[in-house]
């Protein structure tokens, strides 16, 4: 499950970090739409993060909450520290630790529960949906979102894969020497 998790969550990061310093270089009033969705990203982010401290009793990051009025770099500053701690938090759970579940009440009152393992997909999920989102209004502003697939990411990641015609075993996938 970490296999999956690692990249995922690597990916994350990555993209975050991507539409935030895109949205840095646009006009206040013309990035105010993605800003928006990114402060509900950090958000989400935070909710589900005191949520897997309940399992696994790491520090959060100092500033977890009230994100309403945050600017770009405040925002780009909050998400890094989640998503680094969301890394710390998934190393140390092991596999049968990840499929534990949480209990917990939404934000709307219902109580459910949810597994590490199924916490951390919905953020990616969550996030990449709502990046999605923060892009269309980006280019309904005249911005320019970034190319920020998850293919975009490993190739750019591990420049190997754009080996054409190398086997599998040259460029390192399916070895010990993988970062997958």
């Amino acid at each position: 499950m970490k296999r999956v998790l690692t990249p995922m969550l690597r990916y994350q990061a990555w993209a975050n970090q991507a539409l935030l310093q895109a949205l840095s270089t646009m006009e206040e009033g013309r990035a105010a739409t993605g800003l928006a969705i990114m402060r509900h990203v950090l958000e989400v982010e935070a909710v589900f993060a005191r949520r897997l401290a309940q399992a696994q009793p790491l520090p959060l990051p100092a500033e977890t909450t009230g994100a309403s009025d945050a600017g770009v770099s405040e925002v780009t500053t909050r998400l890094a520290a989640l998503d680094s701690w969301f890394f710390e938090v998934l190393a140390g759970f092991d596999d049968g630790e990840l499929g534990q579940p949480i209990a917990f009440t939404f934000l709307d009152g219902d109580r459910g529960f949810m597994t590490p393992a199924e916490i951390l997909t919905h953020l990616v999920l969550h996030g990449g949906y709502h990046r999605g989102e923060a892009g269309r209004s980006m280019i309904a502003q005249a911005g320019q979102p970034p190319w920020d697939t998850f293919a975009v990411f490993l190739h750019e990641d591990e420049p190997g894969r754009r080996v054409q015609g190398a086997s599998l075993h040259e460029v390192g996938v399916g070895t010990a020497n993988a970062r997958l």
